[in-house]
């Protein structure tokens, strides 16, 4: 190389150097692509071996949590646009209202909301005339037993059957459905519907929202102490909040024509065509005071019984209630609420006669 002209000798140095340069660097490249592999590998063997062996490893839409605790930061939200009832985005739970019906109610509560549920007869006998009770967990008799309902002690007052319908958690919608499907095949002469002011909520429709929310996060692979569906599972009392503020208060006037409005329609159509006697049992739930259907009652000829103004109800505490805990009407309540509508029954029938 020394024979070699200068200009050459530093040619040649000049290959020489960039090809060293050049191995170099596809050395490094393969280093660094050799540890990005086994550092994957790494990874997804942690990720198998946690979830397979860890009997508290929960992975969801990619993130992986170490125990029950996420079920707590669980955030749900209305989103309209999803193609589907309810998708889980990490710990985010998107879902669509218009879809909750697709949802089947948890299997403790198919046999309890079932529309077709044997009534409860009072003092039956073939040949009399039929008063049936449509109504939620306050004619079925919360906290009470069978022989302290107002139905019963109703049965007791008046020369008519007593057919009892009632089911706890059951709205205006729900309750003349089961009407036309149990109760009209009784003939009834008087129909007692006890509405109660809450009754814009659906029952059905936030226990299969708790449902779908529970099975799609099992799914996920996270379990939110499903065999416990009551206000104190965390994800039920958000299910809950959700189904309030997201479906019933931006829906409002959708809601109440849904849920009330339509249903007491078919109610006044029915006892137009029937010639049936109707009699609302107006019921304020605590936490509400307006009553949205008075226009209708009007409109239709129902009989008004506001239980509140007329038993002179002020505080919702024993011995109105069963309990400070139960706000259901106590035995003793049930009986003056019985004198009550048997008076106003008594009272329509020598007005027509």
């Amino acid at each position: 190389m020394q024979d070699l002209p200068k200009k050459k000798r530093d040619s040649a140095a000049k290959h020489s150097y960039k090809k060293k340069k050049s191995e170099s660097l596809m050395e490094r490249i393969k280093l660094i692509w050799l540890g990005c592999v086994i550092l994957l590998l790494g990874v997804m063997g942690w990720l198998v071996v946690d979830r397979v062996v860890s009997p508290t490893g929960y992975f969801i839409s990619g993130v992986n949590y170490s125990d029950e605790s996420i079920c707590s930061d669980i955030k749900l939200v209305a989103d309209y646009k999803i193609n589907e009832p309810i998708r889980v985005d990490k710990k985010t739970v998107k879902i669509n209202p218009d879809r909750i019906n697709e949802f089947d109610l948890p299997d403790k509560y198919k046999e309890l909301f079932s529309l077709n549920r044997e009534p409860i007869l009072y003092n039956y006998t073939e040949g009399r005339d039929n008063i049936v009770i449509i109504g939620d967990s306050y004619s079925e008799g919360s906290g009470v037993q069978y022989n302290e309902t107002y139905s019963y002690f109703l049965s007791k007052k008046i020369d008519m059957n007593v057919i009892n319908l009632g089911i706890g958690g059951y709205n205006t919608k729900l309750e003349i459905e089961r009407l036309k499907q149990m109760g009209m095949k009784y003939n009834p002469k008087i129909i007692i519907l006890q509405y109660c002011n809450n009754d814009i909520e659906n029952t059905n429709e936030f226990w299969k929202l708790i449902s779908g929310v529970l099975n799609k996060l099992e799914n996920q692979g996270l379990n939110c102490n499903k065999g416990k569906i009551d206000g104190s599972n965390e994800v039920v009392s958000k299910t809950m909040t959700f189904y309030w503020k997201e479906i019933i208060k931006k829906n409002r006037k959708m809601m109440l024509n849904k849920n009330i409005y339509l249903p007491l329609n078919q109610l006044g159509n029915l006892s137009s065509i029937k010639d049936i006697k109707v009699f609302l049992l107006l019921l304020p739930a605590p936490k509400y005071q307006k009553f949205p259907i008075l226009n209708l009652s009007d409109q239709y000829g129902f009989n008004i019984i506001n239980i509140q103004e007329e038993l002179n109800i002020e505080i919702w505490s024993p011995p109105i209630t069963v309990s400070d805990e139960n706000e259901h009407f106590s035995a003793q309540t049930h009986k003056r609420l019985a004198d009550l509508i048997s008076g106003k029954i008594i009272s329509n029938q020598q007005k027509k006669d």
